[in-house]
């Protein structure tokens, strides 16, 4: 749903607050902003893992499937030098 949506925060530490104004100054950012980056972030974080479990995934399949490859070349060769052997070329 689009909109302006409000979150209060009460009862920070002071060291909490103080390290979130100066996490903002160090971006170039309001404390508002930077906060509401960070929350932006930390919600799509969930979903940000699920891709980077599937590219983990996909990386496994295709070094396994490069590997097979890379057997059957090395039978093929053995088989294709036999055959030379044979026919004396």
């Amino acid at each position: 749903m689009p909109g302006n949506y409000s979150i209060q925060v009460r009862n920070i530490d002071e060291y909490t607050f103080n390290k979130l104004n100066e996490m903002a100054e160090k971006a170039g950012m309001t404390r508002e902003g930077y906060l509401r980056k960070m929350l932006s972030n930390y919600a799509l974080s969930e979903e940000i893992k699920k891709v980077e479990d599937k590219y983990t995934t996909l990386v496994k399949n295709l070094v396994e499937y490069i590997q097979m490859q890379g057997e059957i070349i090395e039978q093929n060769t053995v088989v294709l030098e036999e055959l030379k052997e044979m026919l004396n070329v």
